[in-house]
């Protein structure tokens, strides 16, 4: 695991971290006696829930295990981004 260490903390926005992953997030600042943590979830600026969900992950995740395992990395990464990662076709262009 990665970690990041700061010798003091972000004392406003712009000196923060925003972390998250695409559809929800957090930006954490102001130290520990008096800190402000914005959150943001997709849907606040689209209006409405999208399922982003790949349908397909499930089924397709032992087939790439088992590219990985032969060695065949670029191939498995092709899989992984077609087969595994979020459903963009309901977000409205």
């Amino acid at each position: 695991m990665k970690s990041i260490w700061y010798k003091n903390p972000a004392e406003n926005f712009g000196e923060a971290i925003s972390v998250g992953n695409g559809r929800i997030g957090a930006t954490v600042f102001g130290g520990t006696g008096h800190e402000k943590i914005y959150l943001n979830e997709e849907s606040v600026w689209s209006c409405r829930y999208s399922d982003r969900n790949n349908k397909n992950a499930k089924e397709a995740v032992n087939g790439i295990r088992a590219v990985r395992h032969q060695g065949r990395e670029l191939e498995a990464t092709e899989l992984n981004c077609s087969c595994v990662t979020g459903d963009h076709s309901s977000q409205e262009n």
